[in-house]
């Protein structure tokens, strides 16, 4: 049996965050677990029963000025926003039925609420489980590479704006088509409706989620940053034990989690899954599907590790990190990121359009197509159909292959493992003063068919690089800062380097390496510049791929 009641929270400066227990009944006192969330108070399925099982309380908050809470609501997880969750916990730790051990766990969005809450540095919050956050949504969600994600924006600040006037259903759609609630969850003192309806008043004072994210250009157009990425000095300071998943096909969530897991000295645990948004395993050679067996229960393991951390009951950890090997579809193990005996290998765009092992010669010439696209829907970057089953899609790309500029090796004489982040190294002119380069690491199977296994994309202007990352950060380093920028001159040529996102993979024998240029990816990033289409010249003497290539994989999956 679960006791269940609503409540509000009343902050340091009286904003009012509404609040729901399930407790269960006959077993206090319990520790408690936290979900804060920007998408309405409603329990996941299965959620409440799974951790009133297991003898804890799930306490579910709507951040402020969502919900049922009071306030207006900013974009990217504001101080006062996480603030309020740390006087959530208080409240929590004051009620008789709590044991005075406090959790949070997340998806998304509620895994980044997590991760803050953790940086809050409150005593009571033990442990935090944050499954797919955008560590650094600058330049993991929003802009990669600088380039703003448009097709994700455009339908996310639609349906967050209609959640904060009190309508479920443009979300509902978006996210497959879930139940749409009659109305926002009350606390239980509001019989009549009166403090719900003052709670969406005060929504209508915010500026639209729409409104919130246009003209974001460089990473501090927006003042100082407040994410996982821009904490993470109190994230290591913290107190709380933490588990991170990600996925190497989750947007760049896997790109997040590695680097939090290369930047700390904490005993944290790290599992990256081959995922959409953490619903279904997708793999370029296994498909999407129910996950295959090696693949942990992030429900029953998110579980386990919240109650024996809250309990004492936890055993001594060291740092790990888990990841899946997409080819040998087969879950691994290692102490460090890339895993050890991992090398660097040079691949050379030539004039003939292959890769070759020495440096080529001569010139490229590209016009950038702005009808190339990887979507849209299905990508890797459609977070909001992943959150709802909806496979991520690997579509073979071998007549895509004509809108782009392409170079691809002789068959593998063998298998070839990579474990890391590719690097593509070009040296560029174009004939505009900004642009956007996408590159697709890709393969060519016998029968022709051709997979994309990662990408990556920088903007132009946002070229510079820097000799100090960020800590765990892959290089070459981008700061995306205003002060960085630097246009193009035309016809002359710039290095442009930048590292696509991180993968583990086995290439089967026989398969050829492709790297592919584009210069868009229609509905899925806003073009750059808005209109045209820059002709590139490509100084093959300075061009390269860079793969993170290790030995072969043991084929034994990692104890799960």
């Amino acid at each position: 049996m679960v006791i269940e009641s609503s409540h509000y929270v009343r902050t340091s400066d009286a904003t009012r965050i509404a609040v729901t227990v399930h407790r269960p009944r006959g077993r206090e006192p319990v520790p408690a677990v936290i979900r804060a969330t920007r998408y309405w108070r409603l329990p996941r399925e299965g959620e409440v029963e799974r951790f009133t099982a297991a003898g804890l309380a799930l306490v579910l908050v709507d951040v402020r000025g969502t919900g049922a809470s009071y306030g207006a609501w900013t974009p990217g997880w504001p101080r006062r926003e996480i603030a309020d969750l740390a006087e959530v916990a208080d409240w929590v730790v004051a009620r008789p039925w709590c044991t005075g051990a406090v959790g949070a766990w997340g998806k998304s969005y509620d895994a980044n609420t997590a991760l803050l809450l953790a940086a809050e540095g409150h005593p009571a919050v033990r442990a935090v489980v944050a499954r797919f956050p955008d560590y650094d949504t600058y330049s993991q969600l929003t802009h990669p590479g600088g380039v703003v994600l448009t097709g994700f924006l455009e339908g996310w600040t639609a349906a967050a704006d209609a959640l904060d006037r009190g309508d479920y259903g443009p979300l509902a759609q978006l996210a497959g088509g879930e139940p749409v609630p009659v109305d926002v969850l009350r606390v239980d003192a509001d019989r009549d409706g009166t403090l719900l309806a003052g709670a969406l008043a005060e929504h209508a004072g915010a500026l639209p989620a729409v409104n919130a994210f246009a003209g974001w250009e460089h990473r501090d157009d927006r003042g100082p940053e407040t994410t996982p990425r821009a904490r993470r000095a109190e994230l290591e300071r913290s107190p709380a034990a933490i588990s991170l998943w990600a996925s190497w096909y989750d947007a760049a969530t896997a790109a997040g989690a590695l680097e939090h897991f290369r930047g700390t000295s904490r005993a944290d645990q790290v599992t990256i899954l081959s995922s959409n948004h953490g619903v279904l395993h997708v793999s370029p050679y296994a498909g999407g599907g129910p996950p295959p067996a090696g693949i942990p229960d992030q429900e029953a393991e998110t579980v386990r590790f919240l109650s024996e951390q809250l309990t004492g009951d936890a055993p001594p950890s060291a740092p790990t990190l888990r990841f899946w090997t997409i080819g040998a579809e087969i879950l691994e193990e290692t102490p460090e990121w890339p895993p050890p005996g991992t090398t660097a290998k040079h691949l050379y765009p030539q004039a003939d359009g292959s890769l070759g092992e020495t440096p080529g010669a001569g010139t490229a010439h590209y016009r950038v197509d702005p009808v190339t696209t990887t979507g849209p829907g299905g990508n890797r970057w459609d977070q909001l159909n992943g959150s709802a089953g909806h496979p991520v899609l690997f579509p073979d790309r071998s007549e895509a292959g004509a809108r782009l500029l392409c170079h691809s090796g002789a068959p593998l004489p063998a298998p070839l493992t990579l474990a890391g982040a590719p690097v593509v190294r070009l040296r560029l002119a174009s004939t505009h003063l900004d642009g956007a380069v996408f590159a697709y690491l890709e393969t060519v199977a016998p029968d022709g068919r051709v997979r994309c296994l990662t990408e990556g994309c920088l903007r132009l202007t946002h070229r510079r690089t820097h000799d100090e990352p960020a800590p765990g950060a892959a290089v070459p380093y981008h700061s995306h800062l205003a002060r960085d920028t630097e246009p193009m001159t035309p016809g002359r040529f710039a290095a442009i380097e930048f590292a696509l996102l991180p993968l583990s993979v086995v290439i089967p024998r026989g398969e050829r390496v492709r790297l592919a240029l584009a210069g868009a990816d229609r509905g899925t990033f806003a073009p750059v510049p808005r209109s045209g289409r820059p002709g590139w010249s490509l100084d093959l003497a300075a061009c390269s791929l860079q793969l993170p290539v290790r030995g072969p994989v043991d084929a034994s999956p990692a104890d799960v």
